[in-house]
C-alpha cells in the first residue's frame, strides 16, 4: 500500500528496486519498535492485578500448547524480553 500511495516520490525509475526495499525495511523496524513495546508490557511486575495474572495464565496454557521449538521462541522473545535476532542465533 505505502508503495503504491508514494510512487510519485520515485523520482528515477532506474531505482525502484532499492526504494521498495527501503520501503520495506522501514516498515519492519516500524513493526519491530511496535513490537518491543509488547515485550514491554509482559515484563512482570512486583504486584499484578488479578486481570493482568489471569491474562498471563492464559497466556501460558497457550505456550504450553505449542511444540517445543516454538514454545522455547515464545518463552525467550516474550516472556524473558529477549531479542528476536539473538534468539535465532541459538
Amino acid at each position: 500500500m505505502k508503495i503504491h500511495k508514494n510512487l510519485f516520490q520515485l523520482k528515477n525509475d532506474a531505482k525502484a528496486k532499492a526504494w521498495v526495499f527501503q520501503i520495506a525495511r522501514n516498515e519492519i523496524v516500524n513493526y519491530m519498535n511496535q513490537e518491543m513495546v509488547y515485550v514491554e508490557n509482559l515484563k512482570p511486575e512486583k504486584e499484578g492485578s488479578p486481570q493482568k495474572q489471569q491474562q498471563m495464565c492464559c497466556f501460558d496454557t497457550f505456550i504450553n500448547d505449542l511444540p517445543i521449538i516454538y514454545r522455547d521462541a515464545v518463552e525467550l522473545v516474550y516472556i524473558n524480553g529477549k531479542k528476536q535476532k539473538e534468539v535465532a542465533k541459538t
